[in-house]
């Protein structure tokens, strides 16, 4: 599954939701679920719940690379930290602690997980509109997916190690 993560109405944080519609109709994914959350922590294991792969697309505030940038964040990270800089996957409870909660609790969470960061210029204002060095990067941020999205369908067809 491809989760898109955001508030649409805050710039650039609504960019997981616009890579989710631009990908609504790619041949290349078919037989892949595609969602749109608003949601993050608990909201987000429960859409997480009962699939074997994810691949999360939030924006991230990090200042380490230019806006519309893509980082691949490793799940590793996110279940050791209660932040991803000041979007994305930390809305409400953050996913590390969702996540180590759901394990806990035995919910049956993917067991190949790939979380793509998109470095975001503006996350404060009020707009449904990408700031225009983010939506300069769009045609490469859905590529990217696709690319990881094939990846993490290789990973689960060879049976490999747990990723998350």
């Amino acid at each position: 599954m491809v989760v898109g993560l955001g508030n649409p109405i805050l710039s650039d944080d609504g960019v997981g939701l616009v890579v989710l519609r631009a990908l609504r109709d790619r041949a290349d994914l078919r037989g892949v679920t595609l969602v749109e959350a608003e949601t993050g922590g608990l909201g987000l294991i429960d859409i997480l719940s009962g699939h074997d792969g994810a691949v999360l697309v939030d924006a991230v505030v990090t200042g380490a690379v230019n806006p519309g940038e893509i980082l691949e964040v490793a799940p590793s990270f996110v279940e050791t930290t209660g932040r991803l800089g000041t979007a994305g996957l930390s809305h409400q409870v953050d996913l590390g602690t969702a996540w180590e909660l759901g394990r806990r609790l035995g919910v049956p969470l993917p067991s190949h997980v790939r979380i793509l960061g998109i470095e975001a210029s503006d996350v404060k204002t009020f707009s449904e509109r990408l700031t225009p060095a983010v939506a300069r990067n769009l045609p490469a941020i859905v590529d990217a997916v696709i690319r990881v999205v094939a990846e993490v369908r290789a990973r689960g067809a060879r049976g490999s190690e747990r990723t998350a």
